[in-house]
């Protein structure tokens, strides 16, 4: 299980790159459609000093114009060594779960991804991010419709998403992203109906494994642990702005 449900973590975001360049320790991925974006241009690194990747960073990120610096690494020494040197890193614990072929999901159905953005918008705005920020968000989906089977849930009240989970799909394993509810309809089992309905469409699909990342800091992690997902792995998400 741990194997597999890293290995879709460590190889989707190399697929999904327009570009991957060799650095020490691993690969830059870039994609200059979308220069607002982190997680479509980073470095990719393990097992190197923090000096090197810093070097690296300003020569592969800097030198294709991108302000920001970003690694993902599964290294933890790594990821405190670029903390002494004042980044931003946040811990992501990689979960997984068998999906249960018994769950109904309830209210929740596919929808197109453009019935979902919305929402999406509206929780970037609510999280006080810049109009140009929240719209490259979105602008940068379809990406992900390049490399795998990429189904998107809600459920709707009134004609309108208020909840939602996205499930990408390689054929194997499936990963949960973009889990989310409106703060007004919180509190009335919209998060599990979308999660369970991701889940029953993992099964259909003959998937026997479902993946996903949850912040160590933030209380989804426990959310998630509850509904049979458990921690089989880590990685470090690092930030100079």
């Amino acid at each position: 299980m741990v194997g597999r449900a890293l290995h879709l973590v460590r190889t989707f975001p190399r697929q999904r790159a327009v570009a991957v360049v060799e650095v020490r320790g691993g690969v830059a991925v870039l994609d200059p459609r979308h220069p607002l974006s982190h997680e479509h241009n980073r470095l990719l690194v393990d097992g190197v000093d923090a000096e090197h990747v810093v070097a690296d960073a300003d020569d592969v990120l800097g030198g294709a114009g991108l302000d920001h610096r970003s690694v993902r690494t599964e290294d933890a020494l790594l990821a405190r060594s670029l903390g002494t040197l004042g980044w931003t890193v946040e811990t992501l614990l990689v979960m997984a779960a068998r999906p249960r072929s018994d769950r109904r999901a309830g209210p929740a159905s596919v929808v197109h991804r453009s019935a979902v953005e919305p929402l999406w918008r509206d929780g970037w705005r609510r999280a006080g991010l810049a109009a140009v920020d929240v719209e490259a968000l979105v602008a940068r989906e379809p990406t992900n419709d390049d490399v795998l089977e990429v189904r998107h849930v809600a459920v709707l009240v009134g004609g309108a998403v208020v909840a939602t989970a996205q499930l990408r799909s390689d054929g194997a394993t499936a990963a949960v992203e973009a889990v989310m509810t409106h703060p007004d309809h919180r509190g009335r089992g919209y998060a599990d109906a979308v999660l369970a309905r991701a889940l029953e469409l993992a099964v259909a699909d003959g998937t026997n494994l479902v993946v996903l990342e949850a912040a160590e800091q933030d209380w989804p992690r426990h959310w998630y642990a509850r509904r049979g997902f458990a921690e089989v792995g880590r990685v470090w998400e690092c930030l100079r702005p």
